[in-house]
């Protein structure tokens, strides 16, 4: 399954540095370097709403789409949905299903390698290395 969609929950106030974490690695357009484009949303119960941060400084994020949105979004929020399911035949059955079974943290992290999202810097020099042939 490729990934496309990626929405982020923000809750106030936000943790700027896991914020930034996300940003990085889904809401950058790296189309240049051959990454697929991502649709990546920033959601909160109140979108359009200016958010505080949490750190000495504080500045605001405005999330632009709603929960309702989140619904749509692929592997990340399944493995959500799956660790939250109000339902219990709906969750994981075990803490090891949740990281190592077929829709778990490792096929995440395996969709993430695949669509070069892994690491920036595993990417870049990808791209490098393209650009010497």
């Amino acid at each position: 399954m490729a990934l496309q969609t990626v929405s982020v929950i923000l809750i106030e106030p936000v943790n700027v540095f896991e914020f930034g974490v996300a940003v990085e690695v889904f809401g950058l357009d790296r189309t240049d370097d051959g990454v697929p484009a991502l649709d990546f949303r920033v959601c909160s119960v109140n979108p359009g709403v200016p958010m505080q941060t949490k750190n000495i400084s504080p500045f605001a994020i405005t999330p632009t789409h709603s929960l309702d949105e989140v619904a749509d979004s692929d592997l990340l929020m399944s493995i959500c949905r799956r660790l939250t399911a109000p339902d219990p035949l709906l969750r994981y059955a075990t803490a090891e299903d949740a990281n190592t079974g077929g829709e778990g943290l490792a096929e995440f992290q395996r969709t993430l390698v695949i669509g070069d999202l892994a690491s920036e810097y595993d990417n870049e020099l990808r791209v490098w290395l393209e650009e010497l042939d």
